[in-house]
């Protein structure tokens, strides 16, 4: 173990079990988890501001630890949102957020290592347009790719990543498919590789089937949650029009406009928690959504081209990924490509 108060950091990328994995951090009994929600928020008010390292005399590093933090053999921190950005108004801020987040841990001296997670380039996309829908958005996958190319190129960009931290840190890359399909041979490079205990079997066991757990996959939900955003859209979009009701019934106006604002959250959570029957009979008056292809995931030439140079070729040095997943990725992007 080094000197340096932080065993490892995880810092995404998003998509990728970031949020299974963060509770199963939460739940192992040797680890001390440490906030760097601070640190985060400064780096993303940052890239905002462009990709020039700024001053923030006032980023807040959380080193209150728990009562029982002598006791605790390891101390790590994980947040995604040093890789990833999920506000639609804030994508363009992504080219500068890998180089920003890098810097800032870097120049810190928190720790040494970092743990990257990856997964297959098509997963990782199809996951990025559900997010996008469970933020209150509602294009179809067409729609949102053409839309967001940009972001989603430099989200995807790994030799810009794994470039920035190896300055660094010595980083740790993993595939989420190896957590799902092979969890052994998962945490035994895990705890291999960044010097931790990996989590006891009953603790993955107890979360493994807890859907509140993680971040599921919507799957064939995601175009039902998407008509529900289009819907509350359509009604904010009509409430903000209201012209004499909104001039002289202010109060109310706003109220209503607040609540239809924040609709997108109970919306999320019915897509996600109801059941089959509640569902349909609440989606089954709306419409105007190709069902077929709402979903479908494609990427043409110029992103084929970008993941083979900059996903998959610096992933040929890594050798804590397989061959056979390494060649997973290249098929699935060669037949997605149009």
């Amino acid at each position: 173990m080094s000197n340096l108060p932080i065993d490892f950091i995880h810092i995404g990328l998003g998509k990728c079990a970031s949020t299974y994995l963060q509770n199963i951090f939460n739940n192992q009994p040797d680890y001390s988890i440490i906030d760097l929600k601070g640190v985060v928020e400064a780096i993303h008010e940052n890239a905002r501001q462009g990709s020039d390292p700024q001053q923030f005399p006032n980023i807040n590093v959380n080193f209150n630890h728990p009562p029982d933090h002598e006791d605790k053999k390891f101390t790590i921190a994980s947040d995604e949102d040093f890789s990833f950005i999920s506000e639609p108004k804030h994508y363009e801020c992504i080219k500068h957020l890998h180089g920003l987040s890098a810097h800032f841990l870097g120049k810190a001296r928190l720790t040494s290592k970092i743990l990257l997670m990856i997964r297959n380039p098509m997963e990782w996309l199809r996951a990025a347009h559900e997010q996008s829908i469970k933020g209150g958005r509602f294009e179809s996958y067409s729609l949102f790719f053409k839309k967001e190319k940009s972001y989603l190129k430099n989200s995807l960009d790994l030799q810009k990543v794994l470039s920035a931290y190896s300055n660094f840190f010595e980083v740790i890359t993993l595939a989420a498919e190896n957590l799902r399909e092979n969890p052994d041979e998962y945490w035994k490079l895990y705890a291999e590789k960044l010097g931790v205990t990996a989590p006891n079997k009953e603790l993955l066991d107890q979360l493994l089937n807890l859907k509140i757990t993680g971040n599921s996959s919507l799957n064939d939900r995601s175009l039902k949650l998407a008509a529900l955003n289009k819907f509350s859209s359509l009604k904010l979009e009509c409430l903000q029009a209201l012209g004499d009701y909104n001039t002289y019934m202010v109060e109310e106006s706003k109220a209503n406009i607040l609540y239809c604002q924040h609709e997108r959250w109970s919306n999320r959570r019915m897509v996600e928690f109801a059941s089959d029957e509640q569902l349909n009979k609440l989606t089954s008056i709306l419409d105007g959504f190709d069902t077929e292809n709402f979903n479908n995931v494609y990427i043409d030439n110029e992103m084929k081209d970008h993941l083979l140079e900059h996903f998959m070729k610096p992933l040929e040095k890594i050798n804590t990924v397989s061959c056979e997943l390494k060649e997973s990725y290249i098929k699935s992007i060669e037949e997605a490509a149009i």
